[in-house]
């Protein structure tokens, strides 16, 4: 296997993740096809790990994907997945095999979920692109189903670990306080697997026809998760939520990035500290790869950045913020100041008539800073945790236009 893809890096990490004290290598004759691994739909387009056996498992995984992909990407899945329904793993030649050291198979992830499903199951594992939160997203397939039984998600460190269990904690009220026209997964099990947590969910129905929505089709569902929160309004600086910015910024590793966010963080303080904000449950990551709209329901996952009090407006702030950049991902840049300036129109959408959308994108694009720093996202790879380079010069502009209102 050519190691040249990021993925497929990524590939051998994830093995050795969920099969803890196996070897993971190129797949040999000895290999057990319950644990040996192809790369679908191909080495040059690497989204998923899927297990040689049983026959029928890799156009399971294919066809229950959700991920970040283009209409023809999409298509393009469901073409391979309707080959690999006949021919099996034979057409995938780049291949992972996970071998046991000792003379006994390792324990791994497929024991843990066959034991928490009640039923033997093989796996299938996403290969996710470089971000600080990466980690192993794993399908559970049985040979006597026809989609997958359930979606295991693994901590790995301290931060995805954190964020695992947020998530389970969150979504058992979430379903029962959403309406029915917004589905979230529900939640079979939360164990570990070698001290680190796996929470394990019931699939949500993502081959189902439908699509990936756009702003407009995800408006009154973000009004629905924010009716799950506090509702609370009065001055920022009083909030517990600011409070928690103030302290996060102060515990961030050091840098300019830093060092930057915390002089914004106190202008706004000082700026900004006696304006009134309405605070509402926002789900944290709302990005059109974390849905799929279908004719009854928008289905939505990926609950573990999910908070109760975070100003009115930040999650279709976010989605906007990731359509942009999605489309046109070289123009980061302008990304900040492109939210700014849509940010009326967004919230308006929302019936947030209370909220000033100077203000509302501004506390939006800390609290996004804030994050980005503290997961470490520059380190990780991601072009967007460069702060530097789209989120703090538009900040830092937007506070000195604030300057004359202070007498400066």
């Amino acid at each position: 296997m050519s190691p040249d893809h990021p993925r497929l890096r990524y590939a051998v990490a994830a093995l050795t993740d969920l099969f803890p004290g196996a070897e993971v290598g190129a797949a040999g004759a000895q290999t057990d096809p319950g644990r040996t691994f192809a790369v679908a739909p191909s080495a040059a387009r690497p989204r998923l790990l899927v297990p040689v056996e049983p026959r029928g498992a890799a156009a399971i995984a294919l066809r229950a994907y959700g991920g970040r992909l283009t209409r023809g990407a999409r298509w393009g899945l469901s073409a391979a997945a309707g080959l690999f329904a006949v021919t099996g793993t034979a057409p995938l030649r780049t291949r992972l095999g996970v071998h046991s050291p000792g003379t006994s198979p390792v324990a791994g992830i497929d024991d843990h979920l066959s034991r928490a499903l009640g039923r033997p199951v093989s796996v299938a594992v996403h290969l996710t692109p470089d971000r600080a939160n990466r980690k192993p997203v794993v399908q559970a397939l049985a040979a006597d189903s026809s989609r997958p039984v359930a979606f295991a998600k693994v901590g790995v460190d301290e931060l995805t670990a954190e964020l695992v269990r947020r998530e389970g904690a969150a979504l058992p009220t979430l379903g029962e306080r959403l309406p029915s026209s917004v589905r979230v997964p529900t939640v079979t099990h939360m164990g570990s697997l070698a001290g680190q947590p796996v929470l394990t969910l019931e699939p949500l129905p993502t081959w189902l026809p439908g699509r990936s929505p756009q702003l407009g089709d995800v408006t009154t569902a973000a009004r629905a998760v924010a009716a799950t929160g506090l509702g609370v309004r009065g001055p920022l600086r009083d909030s517990a939520y600011w409070a928690d910015i103030e302290l996060g910024v102060r515990t961030l590793p050091s840098g300019e990035r830093a060092r930057r966010l915390a002089d914004c963080v106190e202008r706004i303080t000082d700026d900004l500290g006696d304006r009134p904000v309405t605070f509402t449950a926002s789900h944290g990551d709302w990005t059109p790869w974390n849905m799929w709209l279908t004719d009854d329901a928008l289905l939505v996952w990926d609950w573990e950045r999910y908070e109760p009090a975070t100003p009115a407006g930040l999650d279709l702030l976010h989605f906007r913020l990731n359509e942009l950049y999605v489309r046109a991902p070289a123009d980061l840049p302008s990304l900040a100041d492109r939210v700014v300036a849509d940010a009326p129109g967004v919230l308006a959408r929302l019936g947030a008539g209370d909220a000033d959308p100077a203000v509302s994108a501004l506390l939006y694009l800390v609290h996004l800073g804030l994050r980005y720093e503290r997961d470490r996202q520059a380190d990780a790879g991601a072009a967007i945790g460069h702060l530097e380079r789209w989120l703090l010069p538009t900040v830092e502009a937007a506070l000195a236009d604030l300057a004359p209102a202070r007498g400066v």
